[in-house]
């Protein structure tokens, strides 16, 4: 965790989200990313080469952009101690996912904010993160709209299926998972729960040291539900799990766990494909 990727979003959620990357960058003495992105205008106007779209409007449409990132990096800066955690910023033009993929390179973990609101691109900003994930495979710390930085002061909660994306997903998340005072290891699935997927990542974290509940759950709703329904009842301060994993293109395209999560969380999410 010594290089944390931050996509700076404008928006009320900002400053909240500022201070739970900063306290997250304080707890692991992390270097701190800040990346804003605009998108290209072909992206937002599909038609602003047409002879239709009046230059003026354009140009409006692009001095806009530029307040907007030039708000960012002042709100940003405001909130960001001087001294304080190390950071750089970066603003660039272009495809989110494209850019935030390779940042995300060199970096232990993006963070991106996730709710219901539009971004320039057209898509929703929970929807980025879900599009990132699939994109490059590397870990993303979704944070909703209101949150508070998963420091360790309560439980984090793994949605264990036994695929390779839940895996990949613990394995990163260590760092933060050895910070928590408690593991709970929770499977849910629609069948008898001694027909689920053993509960063998428990061993492996216990040997990390680490204090470890196991549950099996059958949802009374959606999976997706009952996770979220778990985190609350055990105060989990962030909820790992792996990200499209069955059927990735028919959940992407109908929806499934991991997409209804990102939507209707209001808990810290670390997923990773």
């Amino acid at each position: 965790m010594k290089t944390l990727l931050f996509n700076v979003e404008q928006g009320e959620h900002l400053s909240n989200h500022i201070a739970t990357v900063l306290a997250l960058a304080e707890k692991y003495g992390s270097h701190v990313i800040a990346s804003h992105i605009t998108p290209l205008l072909s992206n937002y106007l599909p038609y602003s080469q047409g002879y239709f779209v009046a230059d003026g409007f354009i140009n409006t449409v692009v001095e806009q952009w530029t307040d907007i990132s030039k708000e960012a990096r002042h709100t940003f800066e405001t909130h960001w101690p001087d001294p304080g955690p190390p950071w750089e910023w970066t603003g660039e033009i272009g495809d989110a996912v494209t850019i935030l993929g390779e940042q995300a390179r060199i970096a232990d973990v993006t963070i991106i904010s996730i709710d219901n609101r539009e971004l320039p691109s057209g898509k929703n900003a929970w929807a980025l993160a879900s599009d990132l994930t699939i994109a490059n495979g590397l870990p993303v710390l979704a944070l909703p709209t209101k949150c508070s930085a998963p420091l360790g002061t309560d439980a984090a909660l793994i949605a264990w299926d036994g695929s390779q994306e839940a895996a990949h997903a613990v394995r990163h998340a260590l760092p933060m998972l050895k910070a928590a005072p408690k593991i709970i290891v929770v499977e849910v699935g629609e069948d008898n729960p001694k027909e689920l997927p053993g509960l063998d990542i428990a061993p492996f974290l216990v040997r990390h040291g680490l204090q470890v509940d196991a549950l099996s759950r059958i949802p009374e709703g959606t999976i997706a539900q009952e996770l979220l329904n778990v985190a609350h009842s055990n105060r989990a301060e962030f909820i790992v799990m792996g990200a499209y994993g069955h059927m990735r293109l028919r959940e992407f395209i109908f929806g499934g766990v991991t997409r209804e999560i990102l939507q209707k969380s209001d808990i810290p999410l670390f997923i990773c494909n």
